[in-house]
């Protein structure tokens, strides 16, 4: 993984199209977003969570994302600002789940080693607005900034992609926020998660499943980096910081299931 922000580079100059310049540049920034969703009866589809594109053919999301009401997810959908619009579906991917692969030590009843990957039916196509992220392997960072992305599906009517700008969360902060919810974090903040948030503004910490993630100059060229995996969704328009599965820490299983 040191080297994917190269590798990424090289597959997206080699594939991107060329037609790429009929949608808005700030639509590329979302290339790696993915919208996990359970096919209805009806046809439909019922996007529920977030996720990001790792790999050609693989999703890092949140454990707890891949059951939901007793069924797991199907679909993955990318290149989509807005899902609920035929407006900007030109340029959008949407494949079948084949496999999914929860962290072994993961419970369905605790919030702790909430990461797991979908293996793709088949790979995407690699354009301007489907591409990989990168994920940071360091587990010791000082980003002023970070960013979660997302859709923000708790709410009645969900908006187009928003990019919520978080603050980092000290650990004895976070620990604070989050010490009567017994439930998700019996064992309270450890070392393998952290908070973002704004405190004093309301912002979107992030769809369950969703990308916390920094923007590097790589090669002359910015990359996403992933940081983080929302593993306890918060609405867009409330003041608590979000909780995010710290990477770092997962590296050597990603790279053991995608290799």
């Amino acid at each position: 993984l040191d080297d994917c922000s190269l590798r990424l580079q090289k597959l997206v100059d080699r594939e991107a199209s060329t037609s790429s310049a009929e949608l808005p540049t700030y639509s590329r920034e979302f290339a790696h977003l993915a919208a996990v969703g359970w096919k209805q009866p009806s046809g439909d589809v019922e996007w529920r969570c977030s996720g990001a594109l790792i790999a050609e053919d693989f999703v890092l999301t949140a454990a707890h994302c891949t059951q939901d009401e007793e069924a797991e997810p199907t679909t993955v959908r990318f290149g989509d600002l807005d899902l609920y619009s035929p407006n900007d579906d030109r340029f959008a991917q949407q494949l079948d789940i084949k496999e999914i692969i929860r962290h072994p030590q993961f419970d369905f009843n605790s919030a702790y080693h909430d990461v797991a990957l979908l293996r793709l039916a088949k790979p995407v196509t690699v354009t301007d607005f489907v591409t990989p992220a990168c994920l940071y392997t360091n587990d010791s960072f000082s980003f002023p900034k970070m960013y979660a992305t997302g859709w923000d599906f708790y709410s009645d009517v969900s908006p187009p992609i928003y990019n919520s700008a978080l603050n980092p969360i000290d650990q004895d902060r976070c620990k604070f926020w989050y010490r009567t919810n017994k439930e998700a974090f019996r064992k309270g903040i450890n070392r393998m998660l952290m908070c973002a948030g704004d405190e004093t503004s309301k912002t979107c910490p992030g769809d369950t499943g969703g990308p916390l993630q920094v923007r590097l100059l790589s090669s002359s060229k910015y990359t996403p980096f992933v940081i983080g995996i929302s593993v306890l969704g918060v609405p867009c328009g409330q003041t608590t910081p979000g909780v995010y599965a710290k990477l770092a820490h997962y590296i050597n299983w990603i790279e053991d299931v995608t290799k």
